[in-house]
């Protein structure tokens, strides 16, 4: 699940959320991506927020900036354009990853 969320302390976040129905499945699956995690920042060209999130079924990996949803229009666009941008992004680079981690972890 990719989504554009504003978090709490003024965040903004381009994110995908990993969960698919099954709590154990998920944190394989997110344990395979982080096993990953060099290569994947390094086509990223940037650093993720690696949240396994144990007390819950799915687990996150993020990219975080300052942005409120309280903020002045002109803002909030400049913060829409980077979610977009940063979820096609997201998608482009780990989609791929989650198809060859679930065929290893399968």
């Amino acid at each position: 699940l990719y989504s554009a969320v504003f978090a709490q302390g003024g965040k903004a976040r381009a994110e995908i959320y990993i969960d698919q129905g099954n709590q154990e499945k998920n944190k394989m699956l997110f344990d395979a991506l982080k096993a990953r995690k060099q290569e994947i920042e390094d086509n990223y060209e940037n650093q993720f927020e690696w949240e396994r999130l144990d007390e819950k079924r799915g687990s996150r990996i993020a990219i975080y900036r300052d942005g409120s949803i309280e903020m002045a229009d002109s803002e909030l666009e400049e913060i829409r354009k980077w979610h977009i941008e940063n979820l096609l992004k997201i998608k482009q680079i780990i989609t791929p990853e989650i198809k060859q981690a679930l065929r290893e972890i399968t």
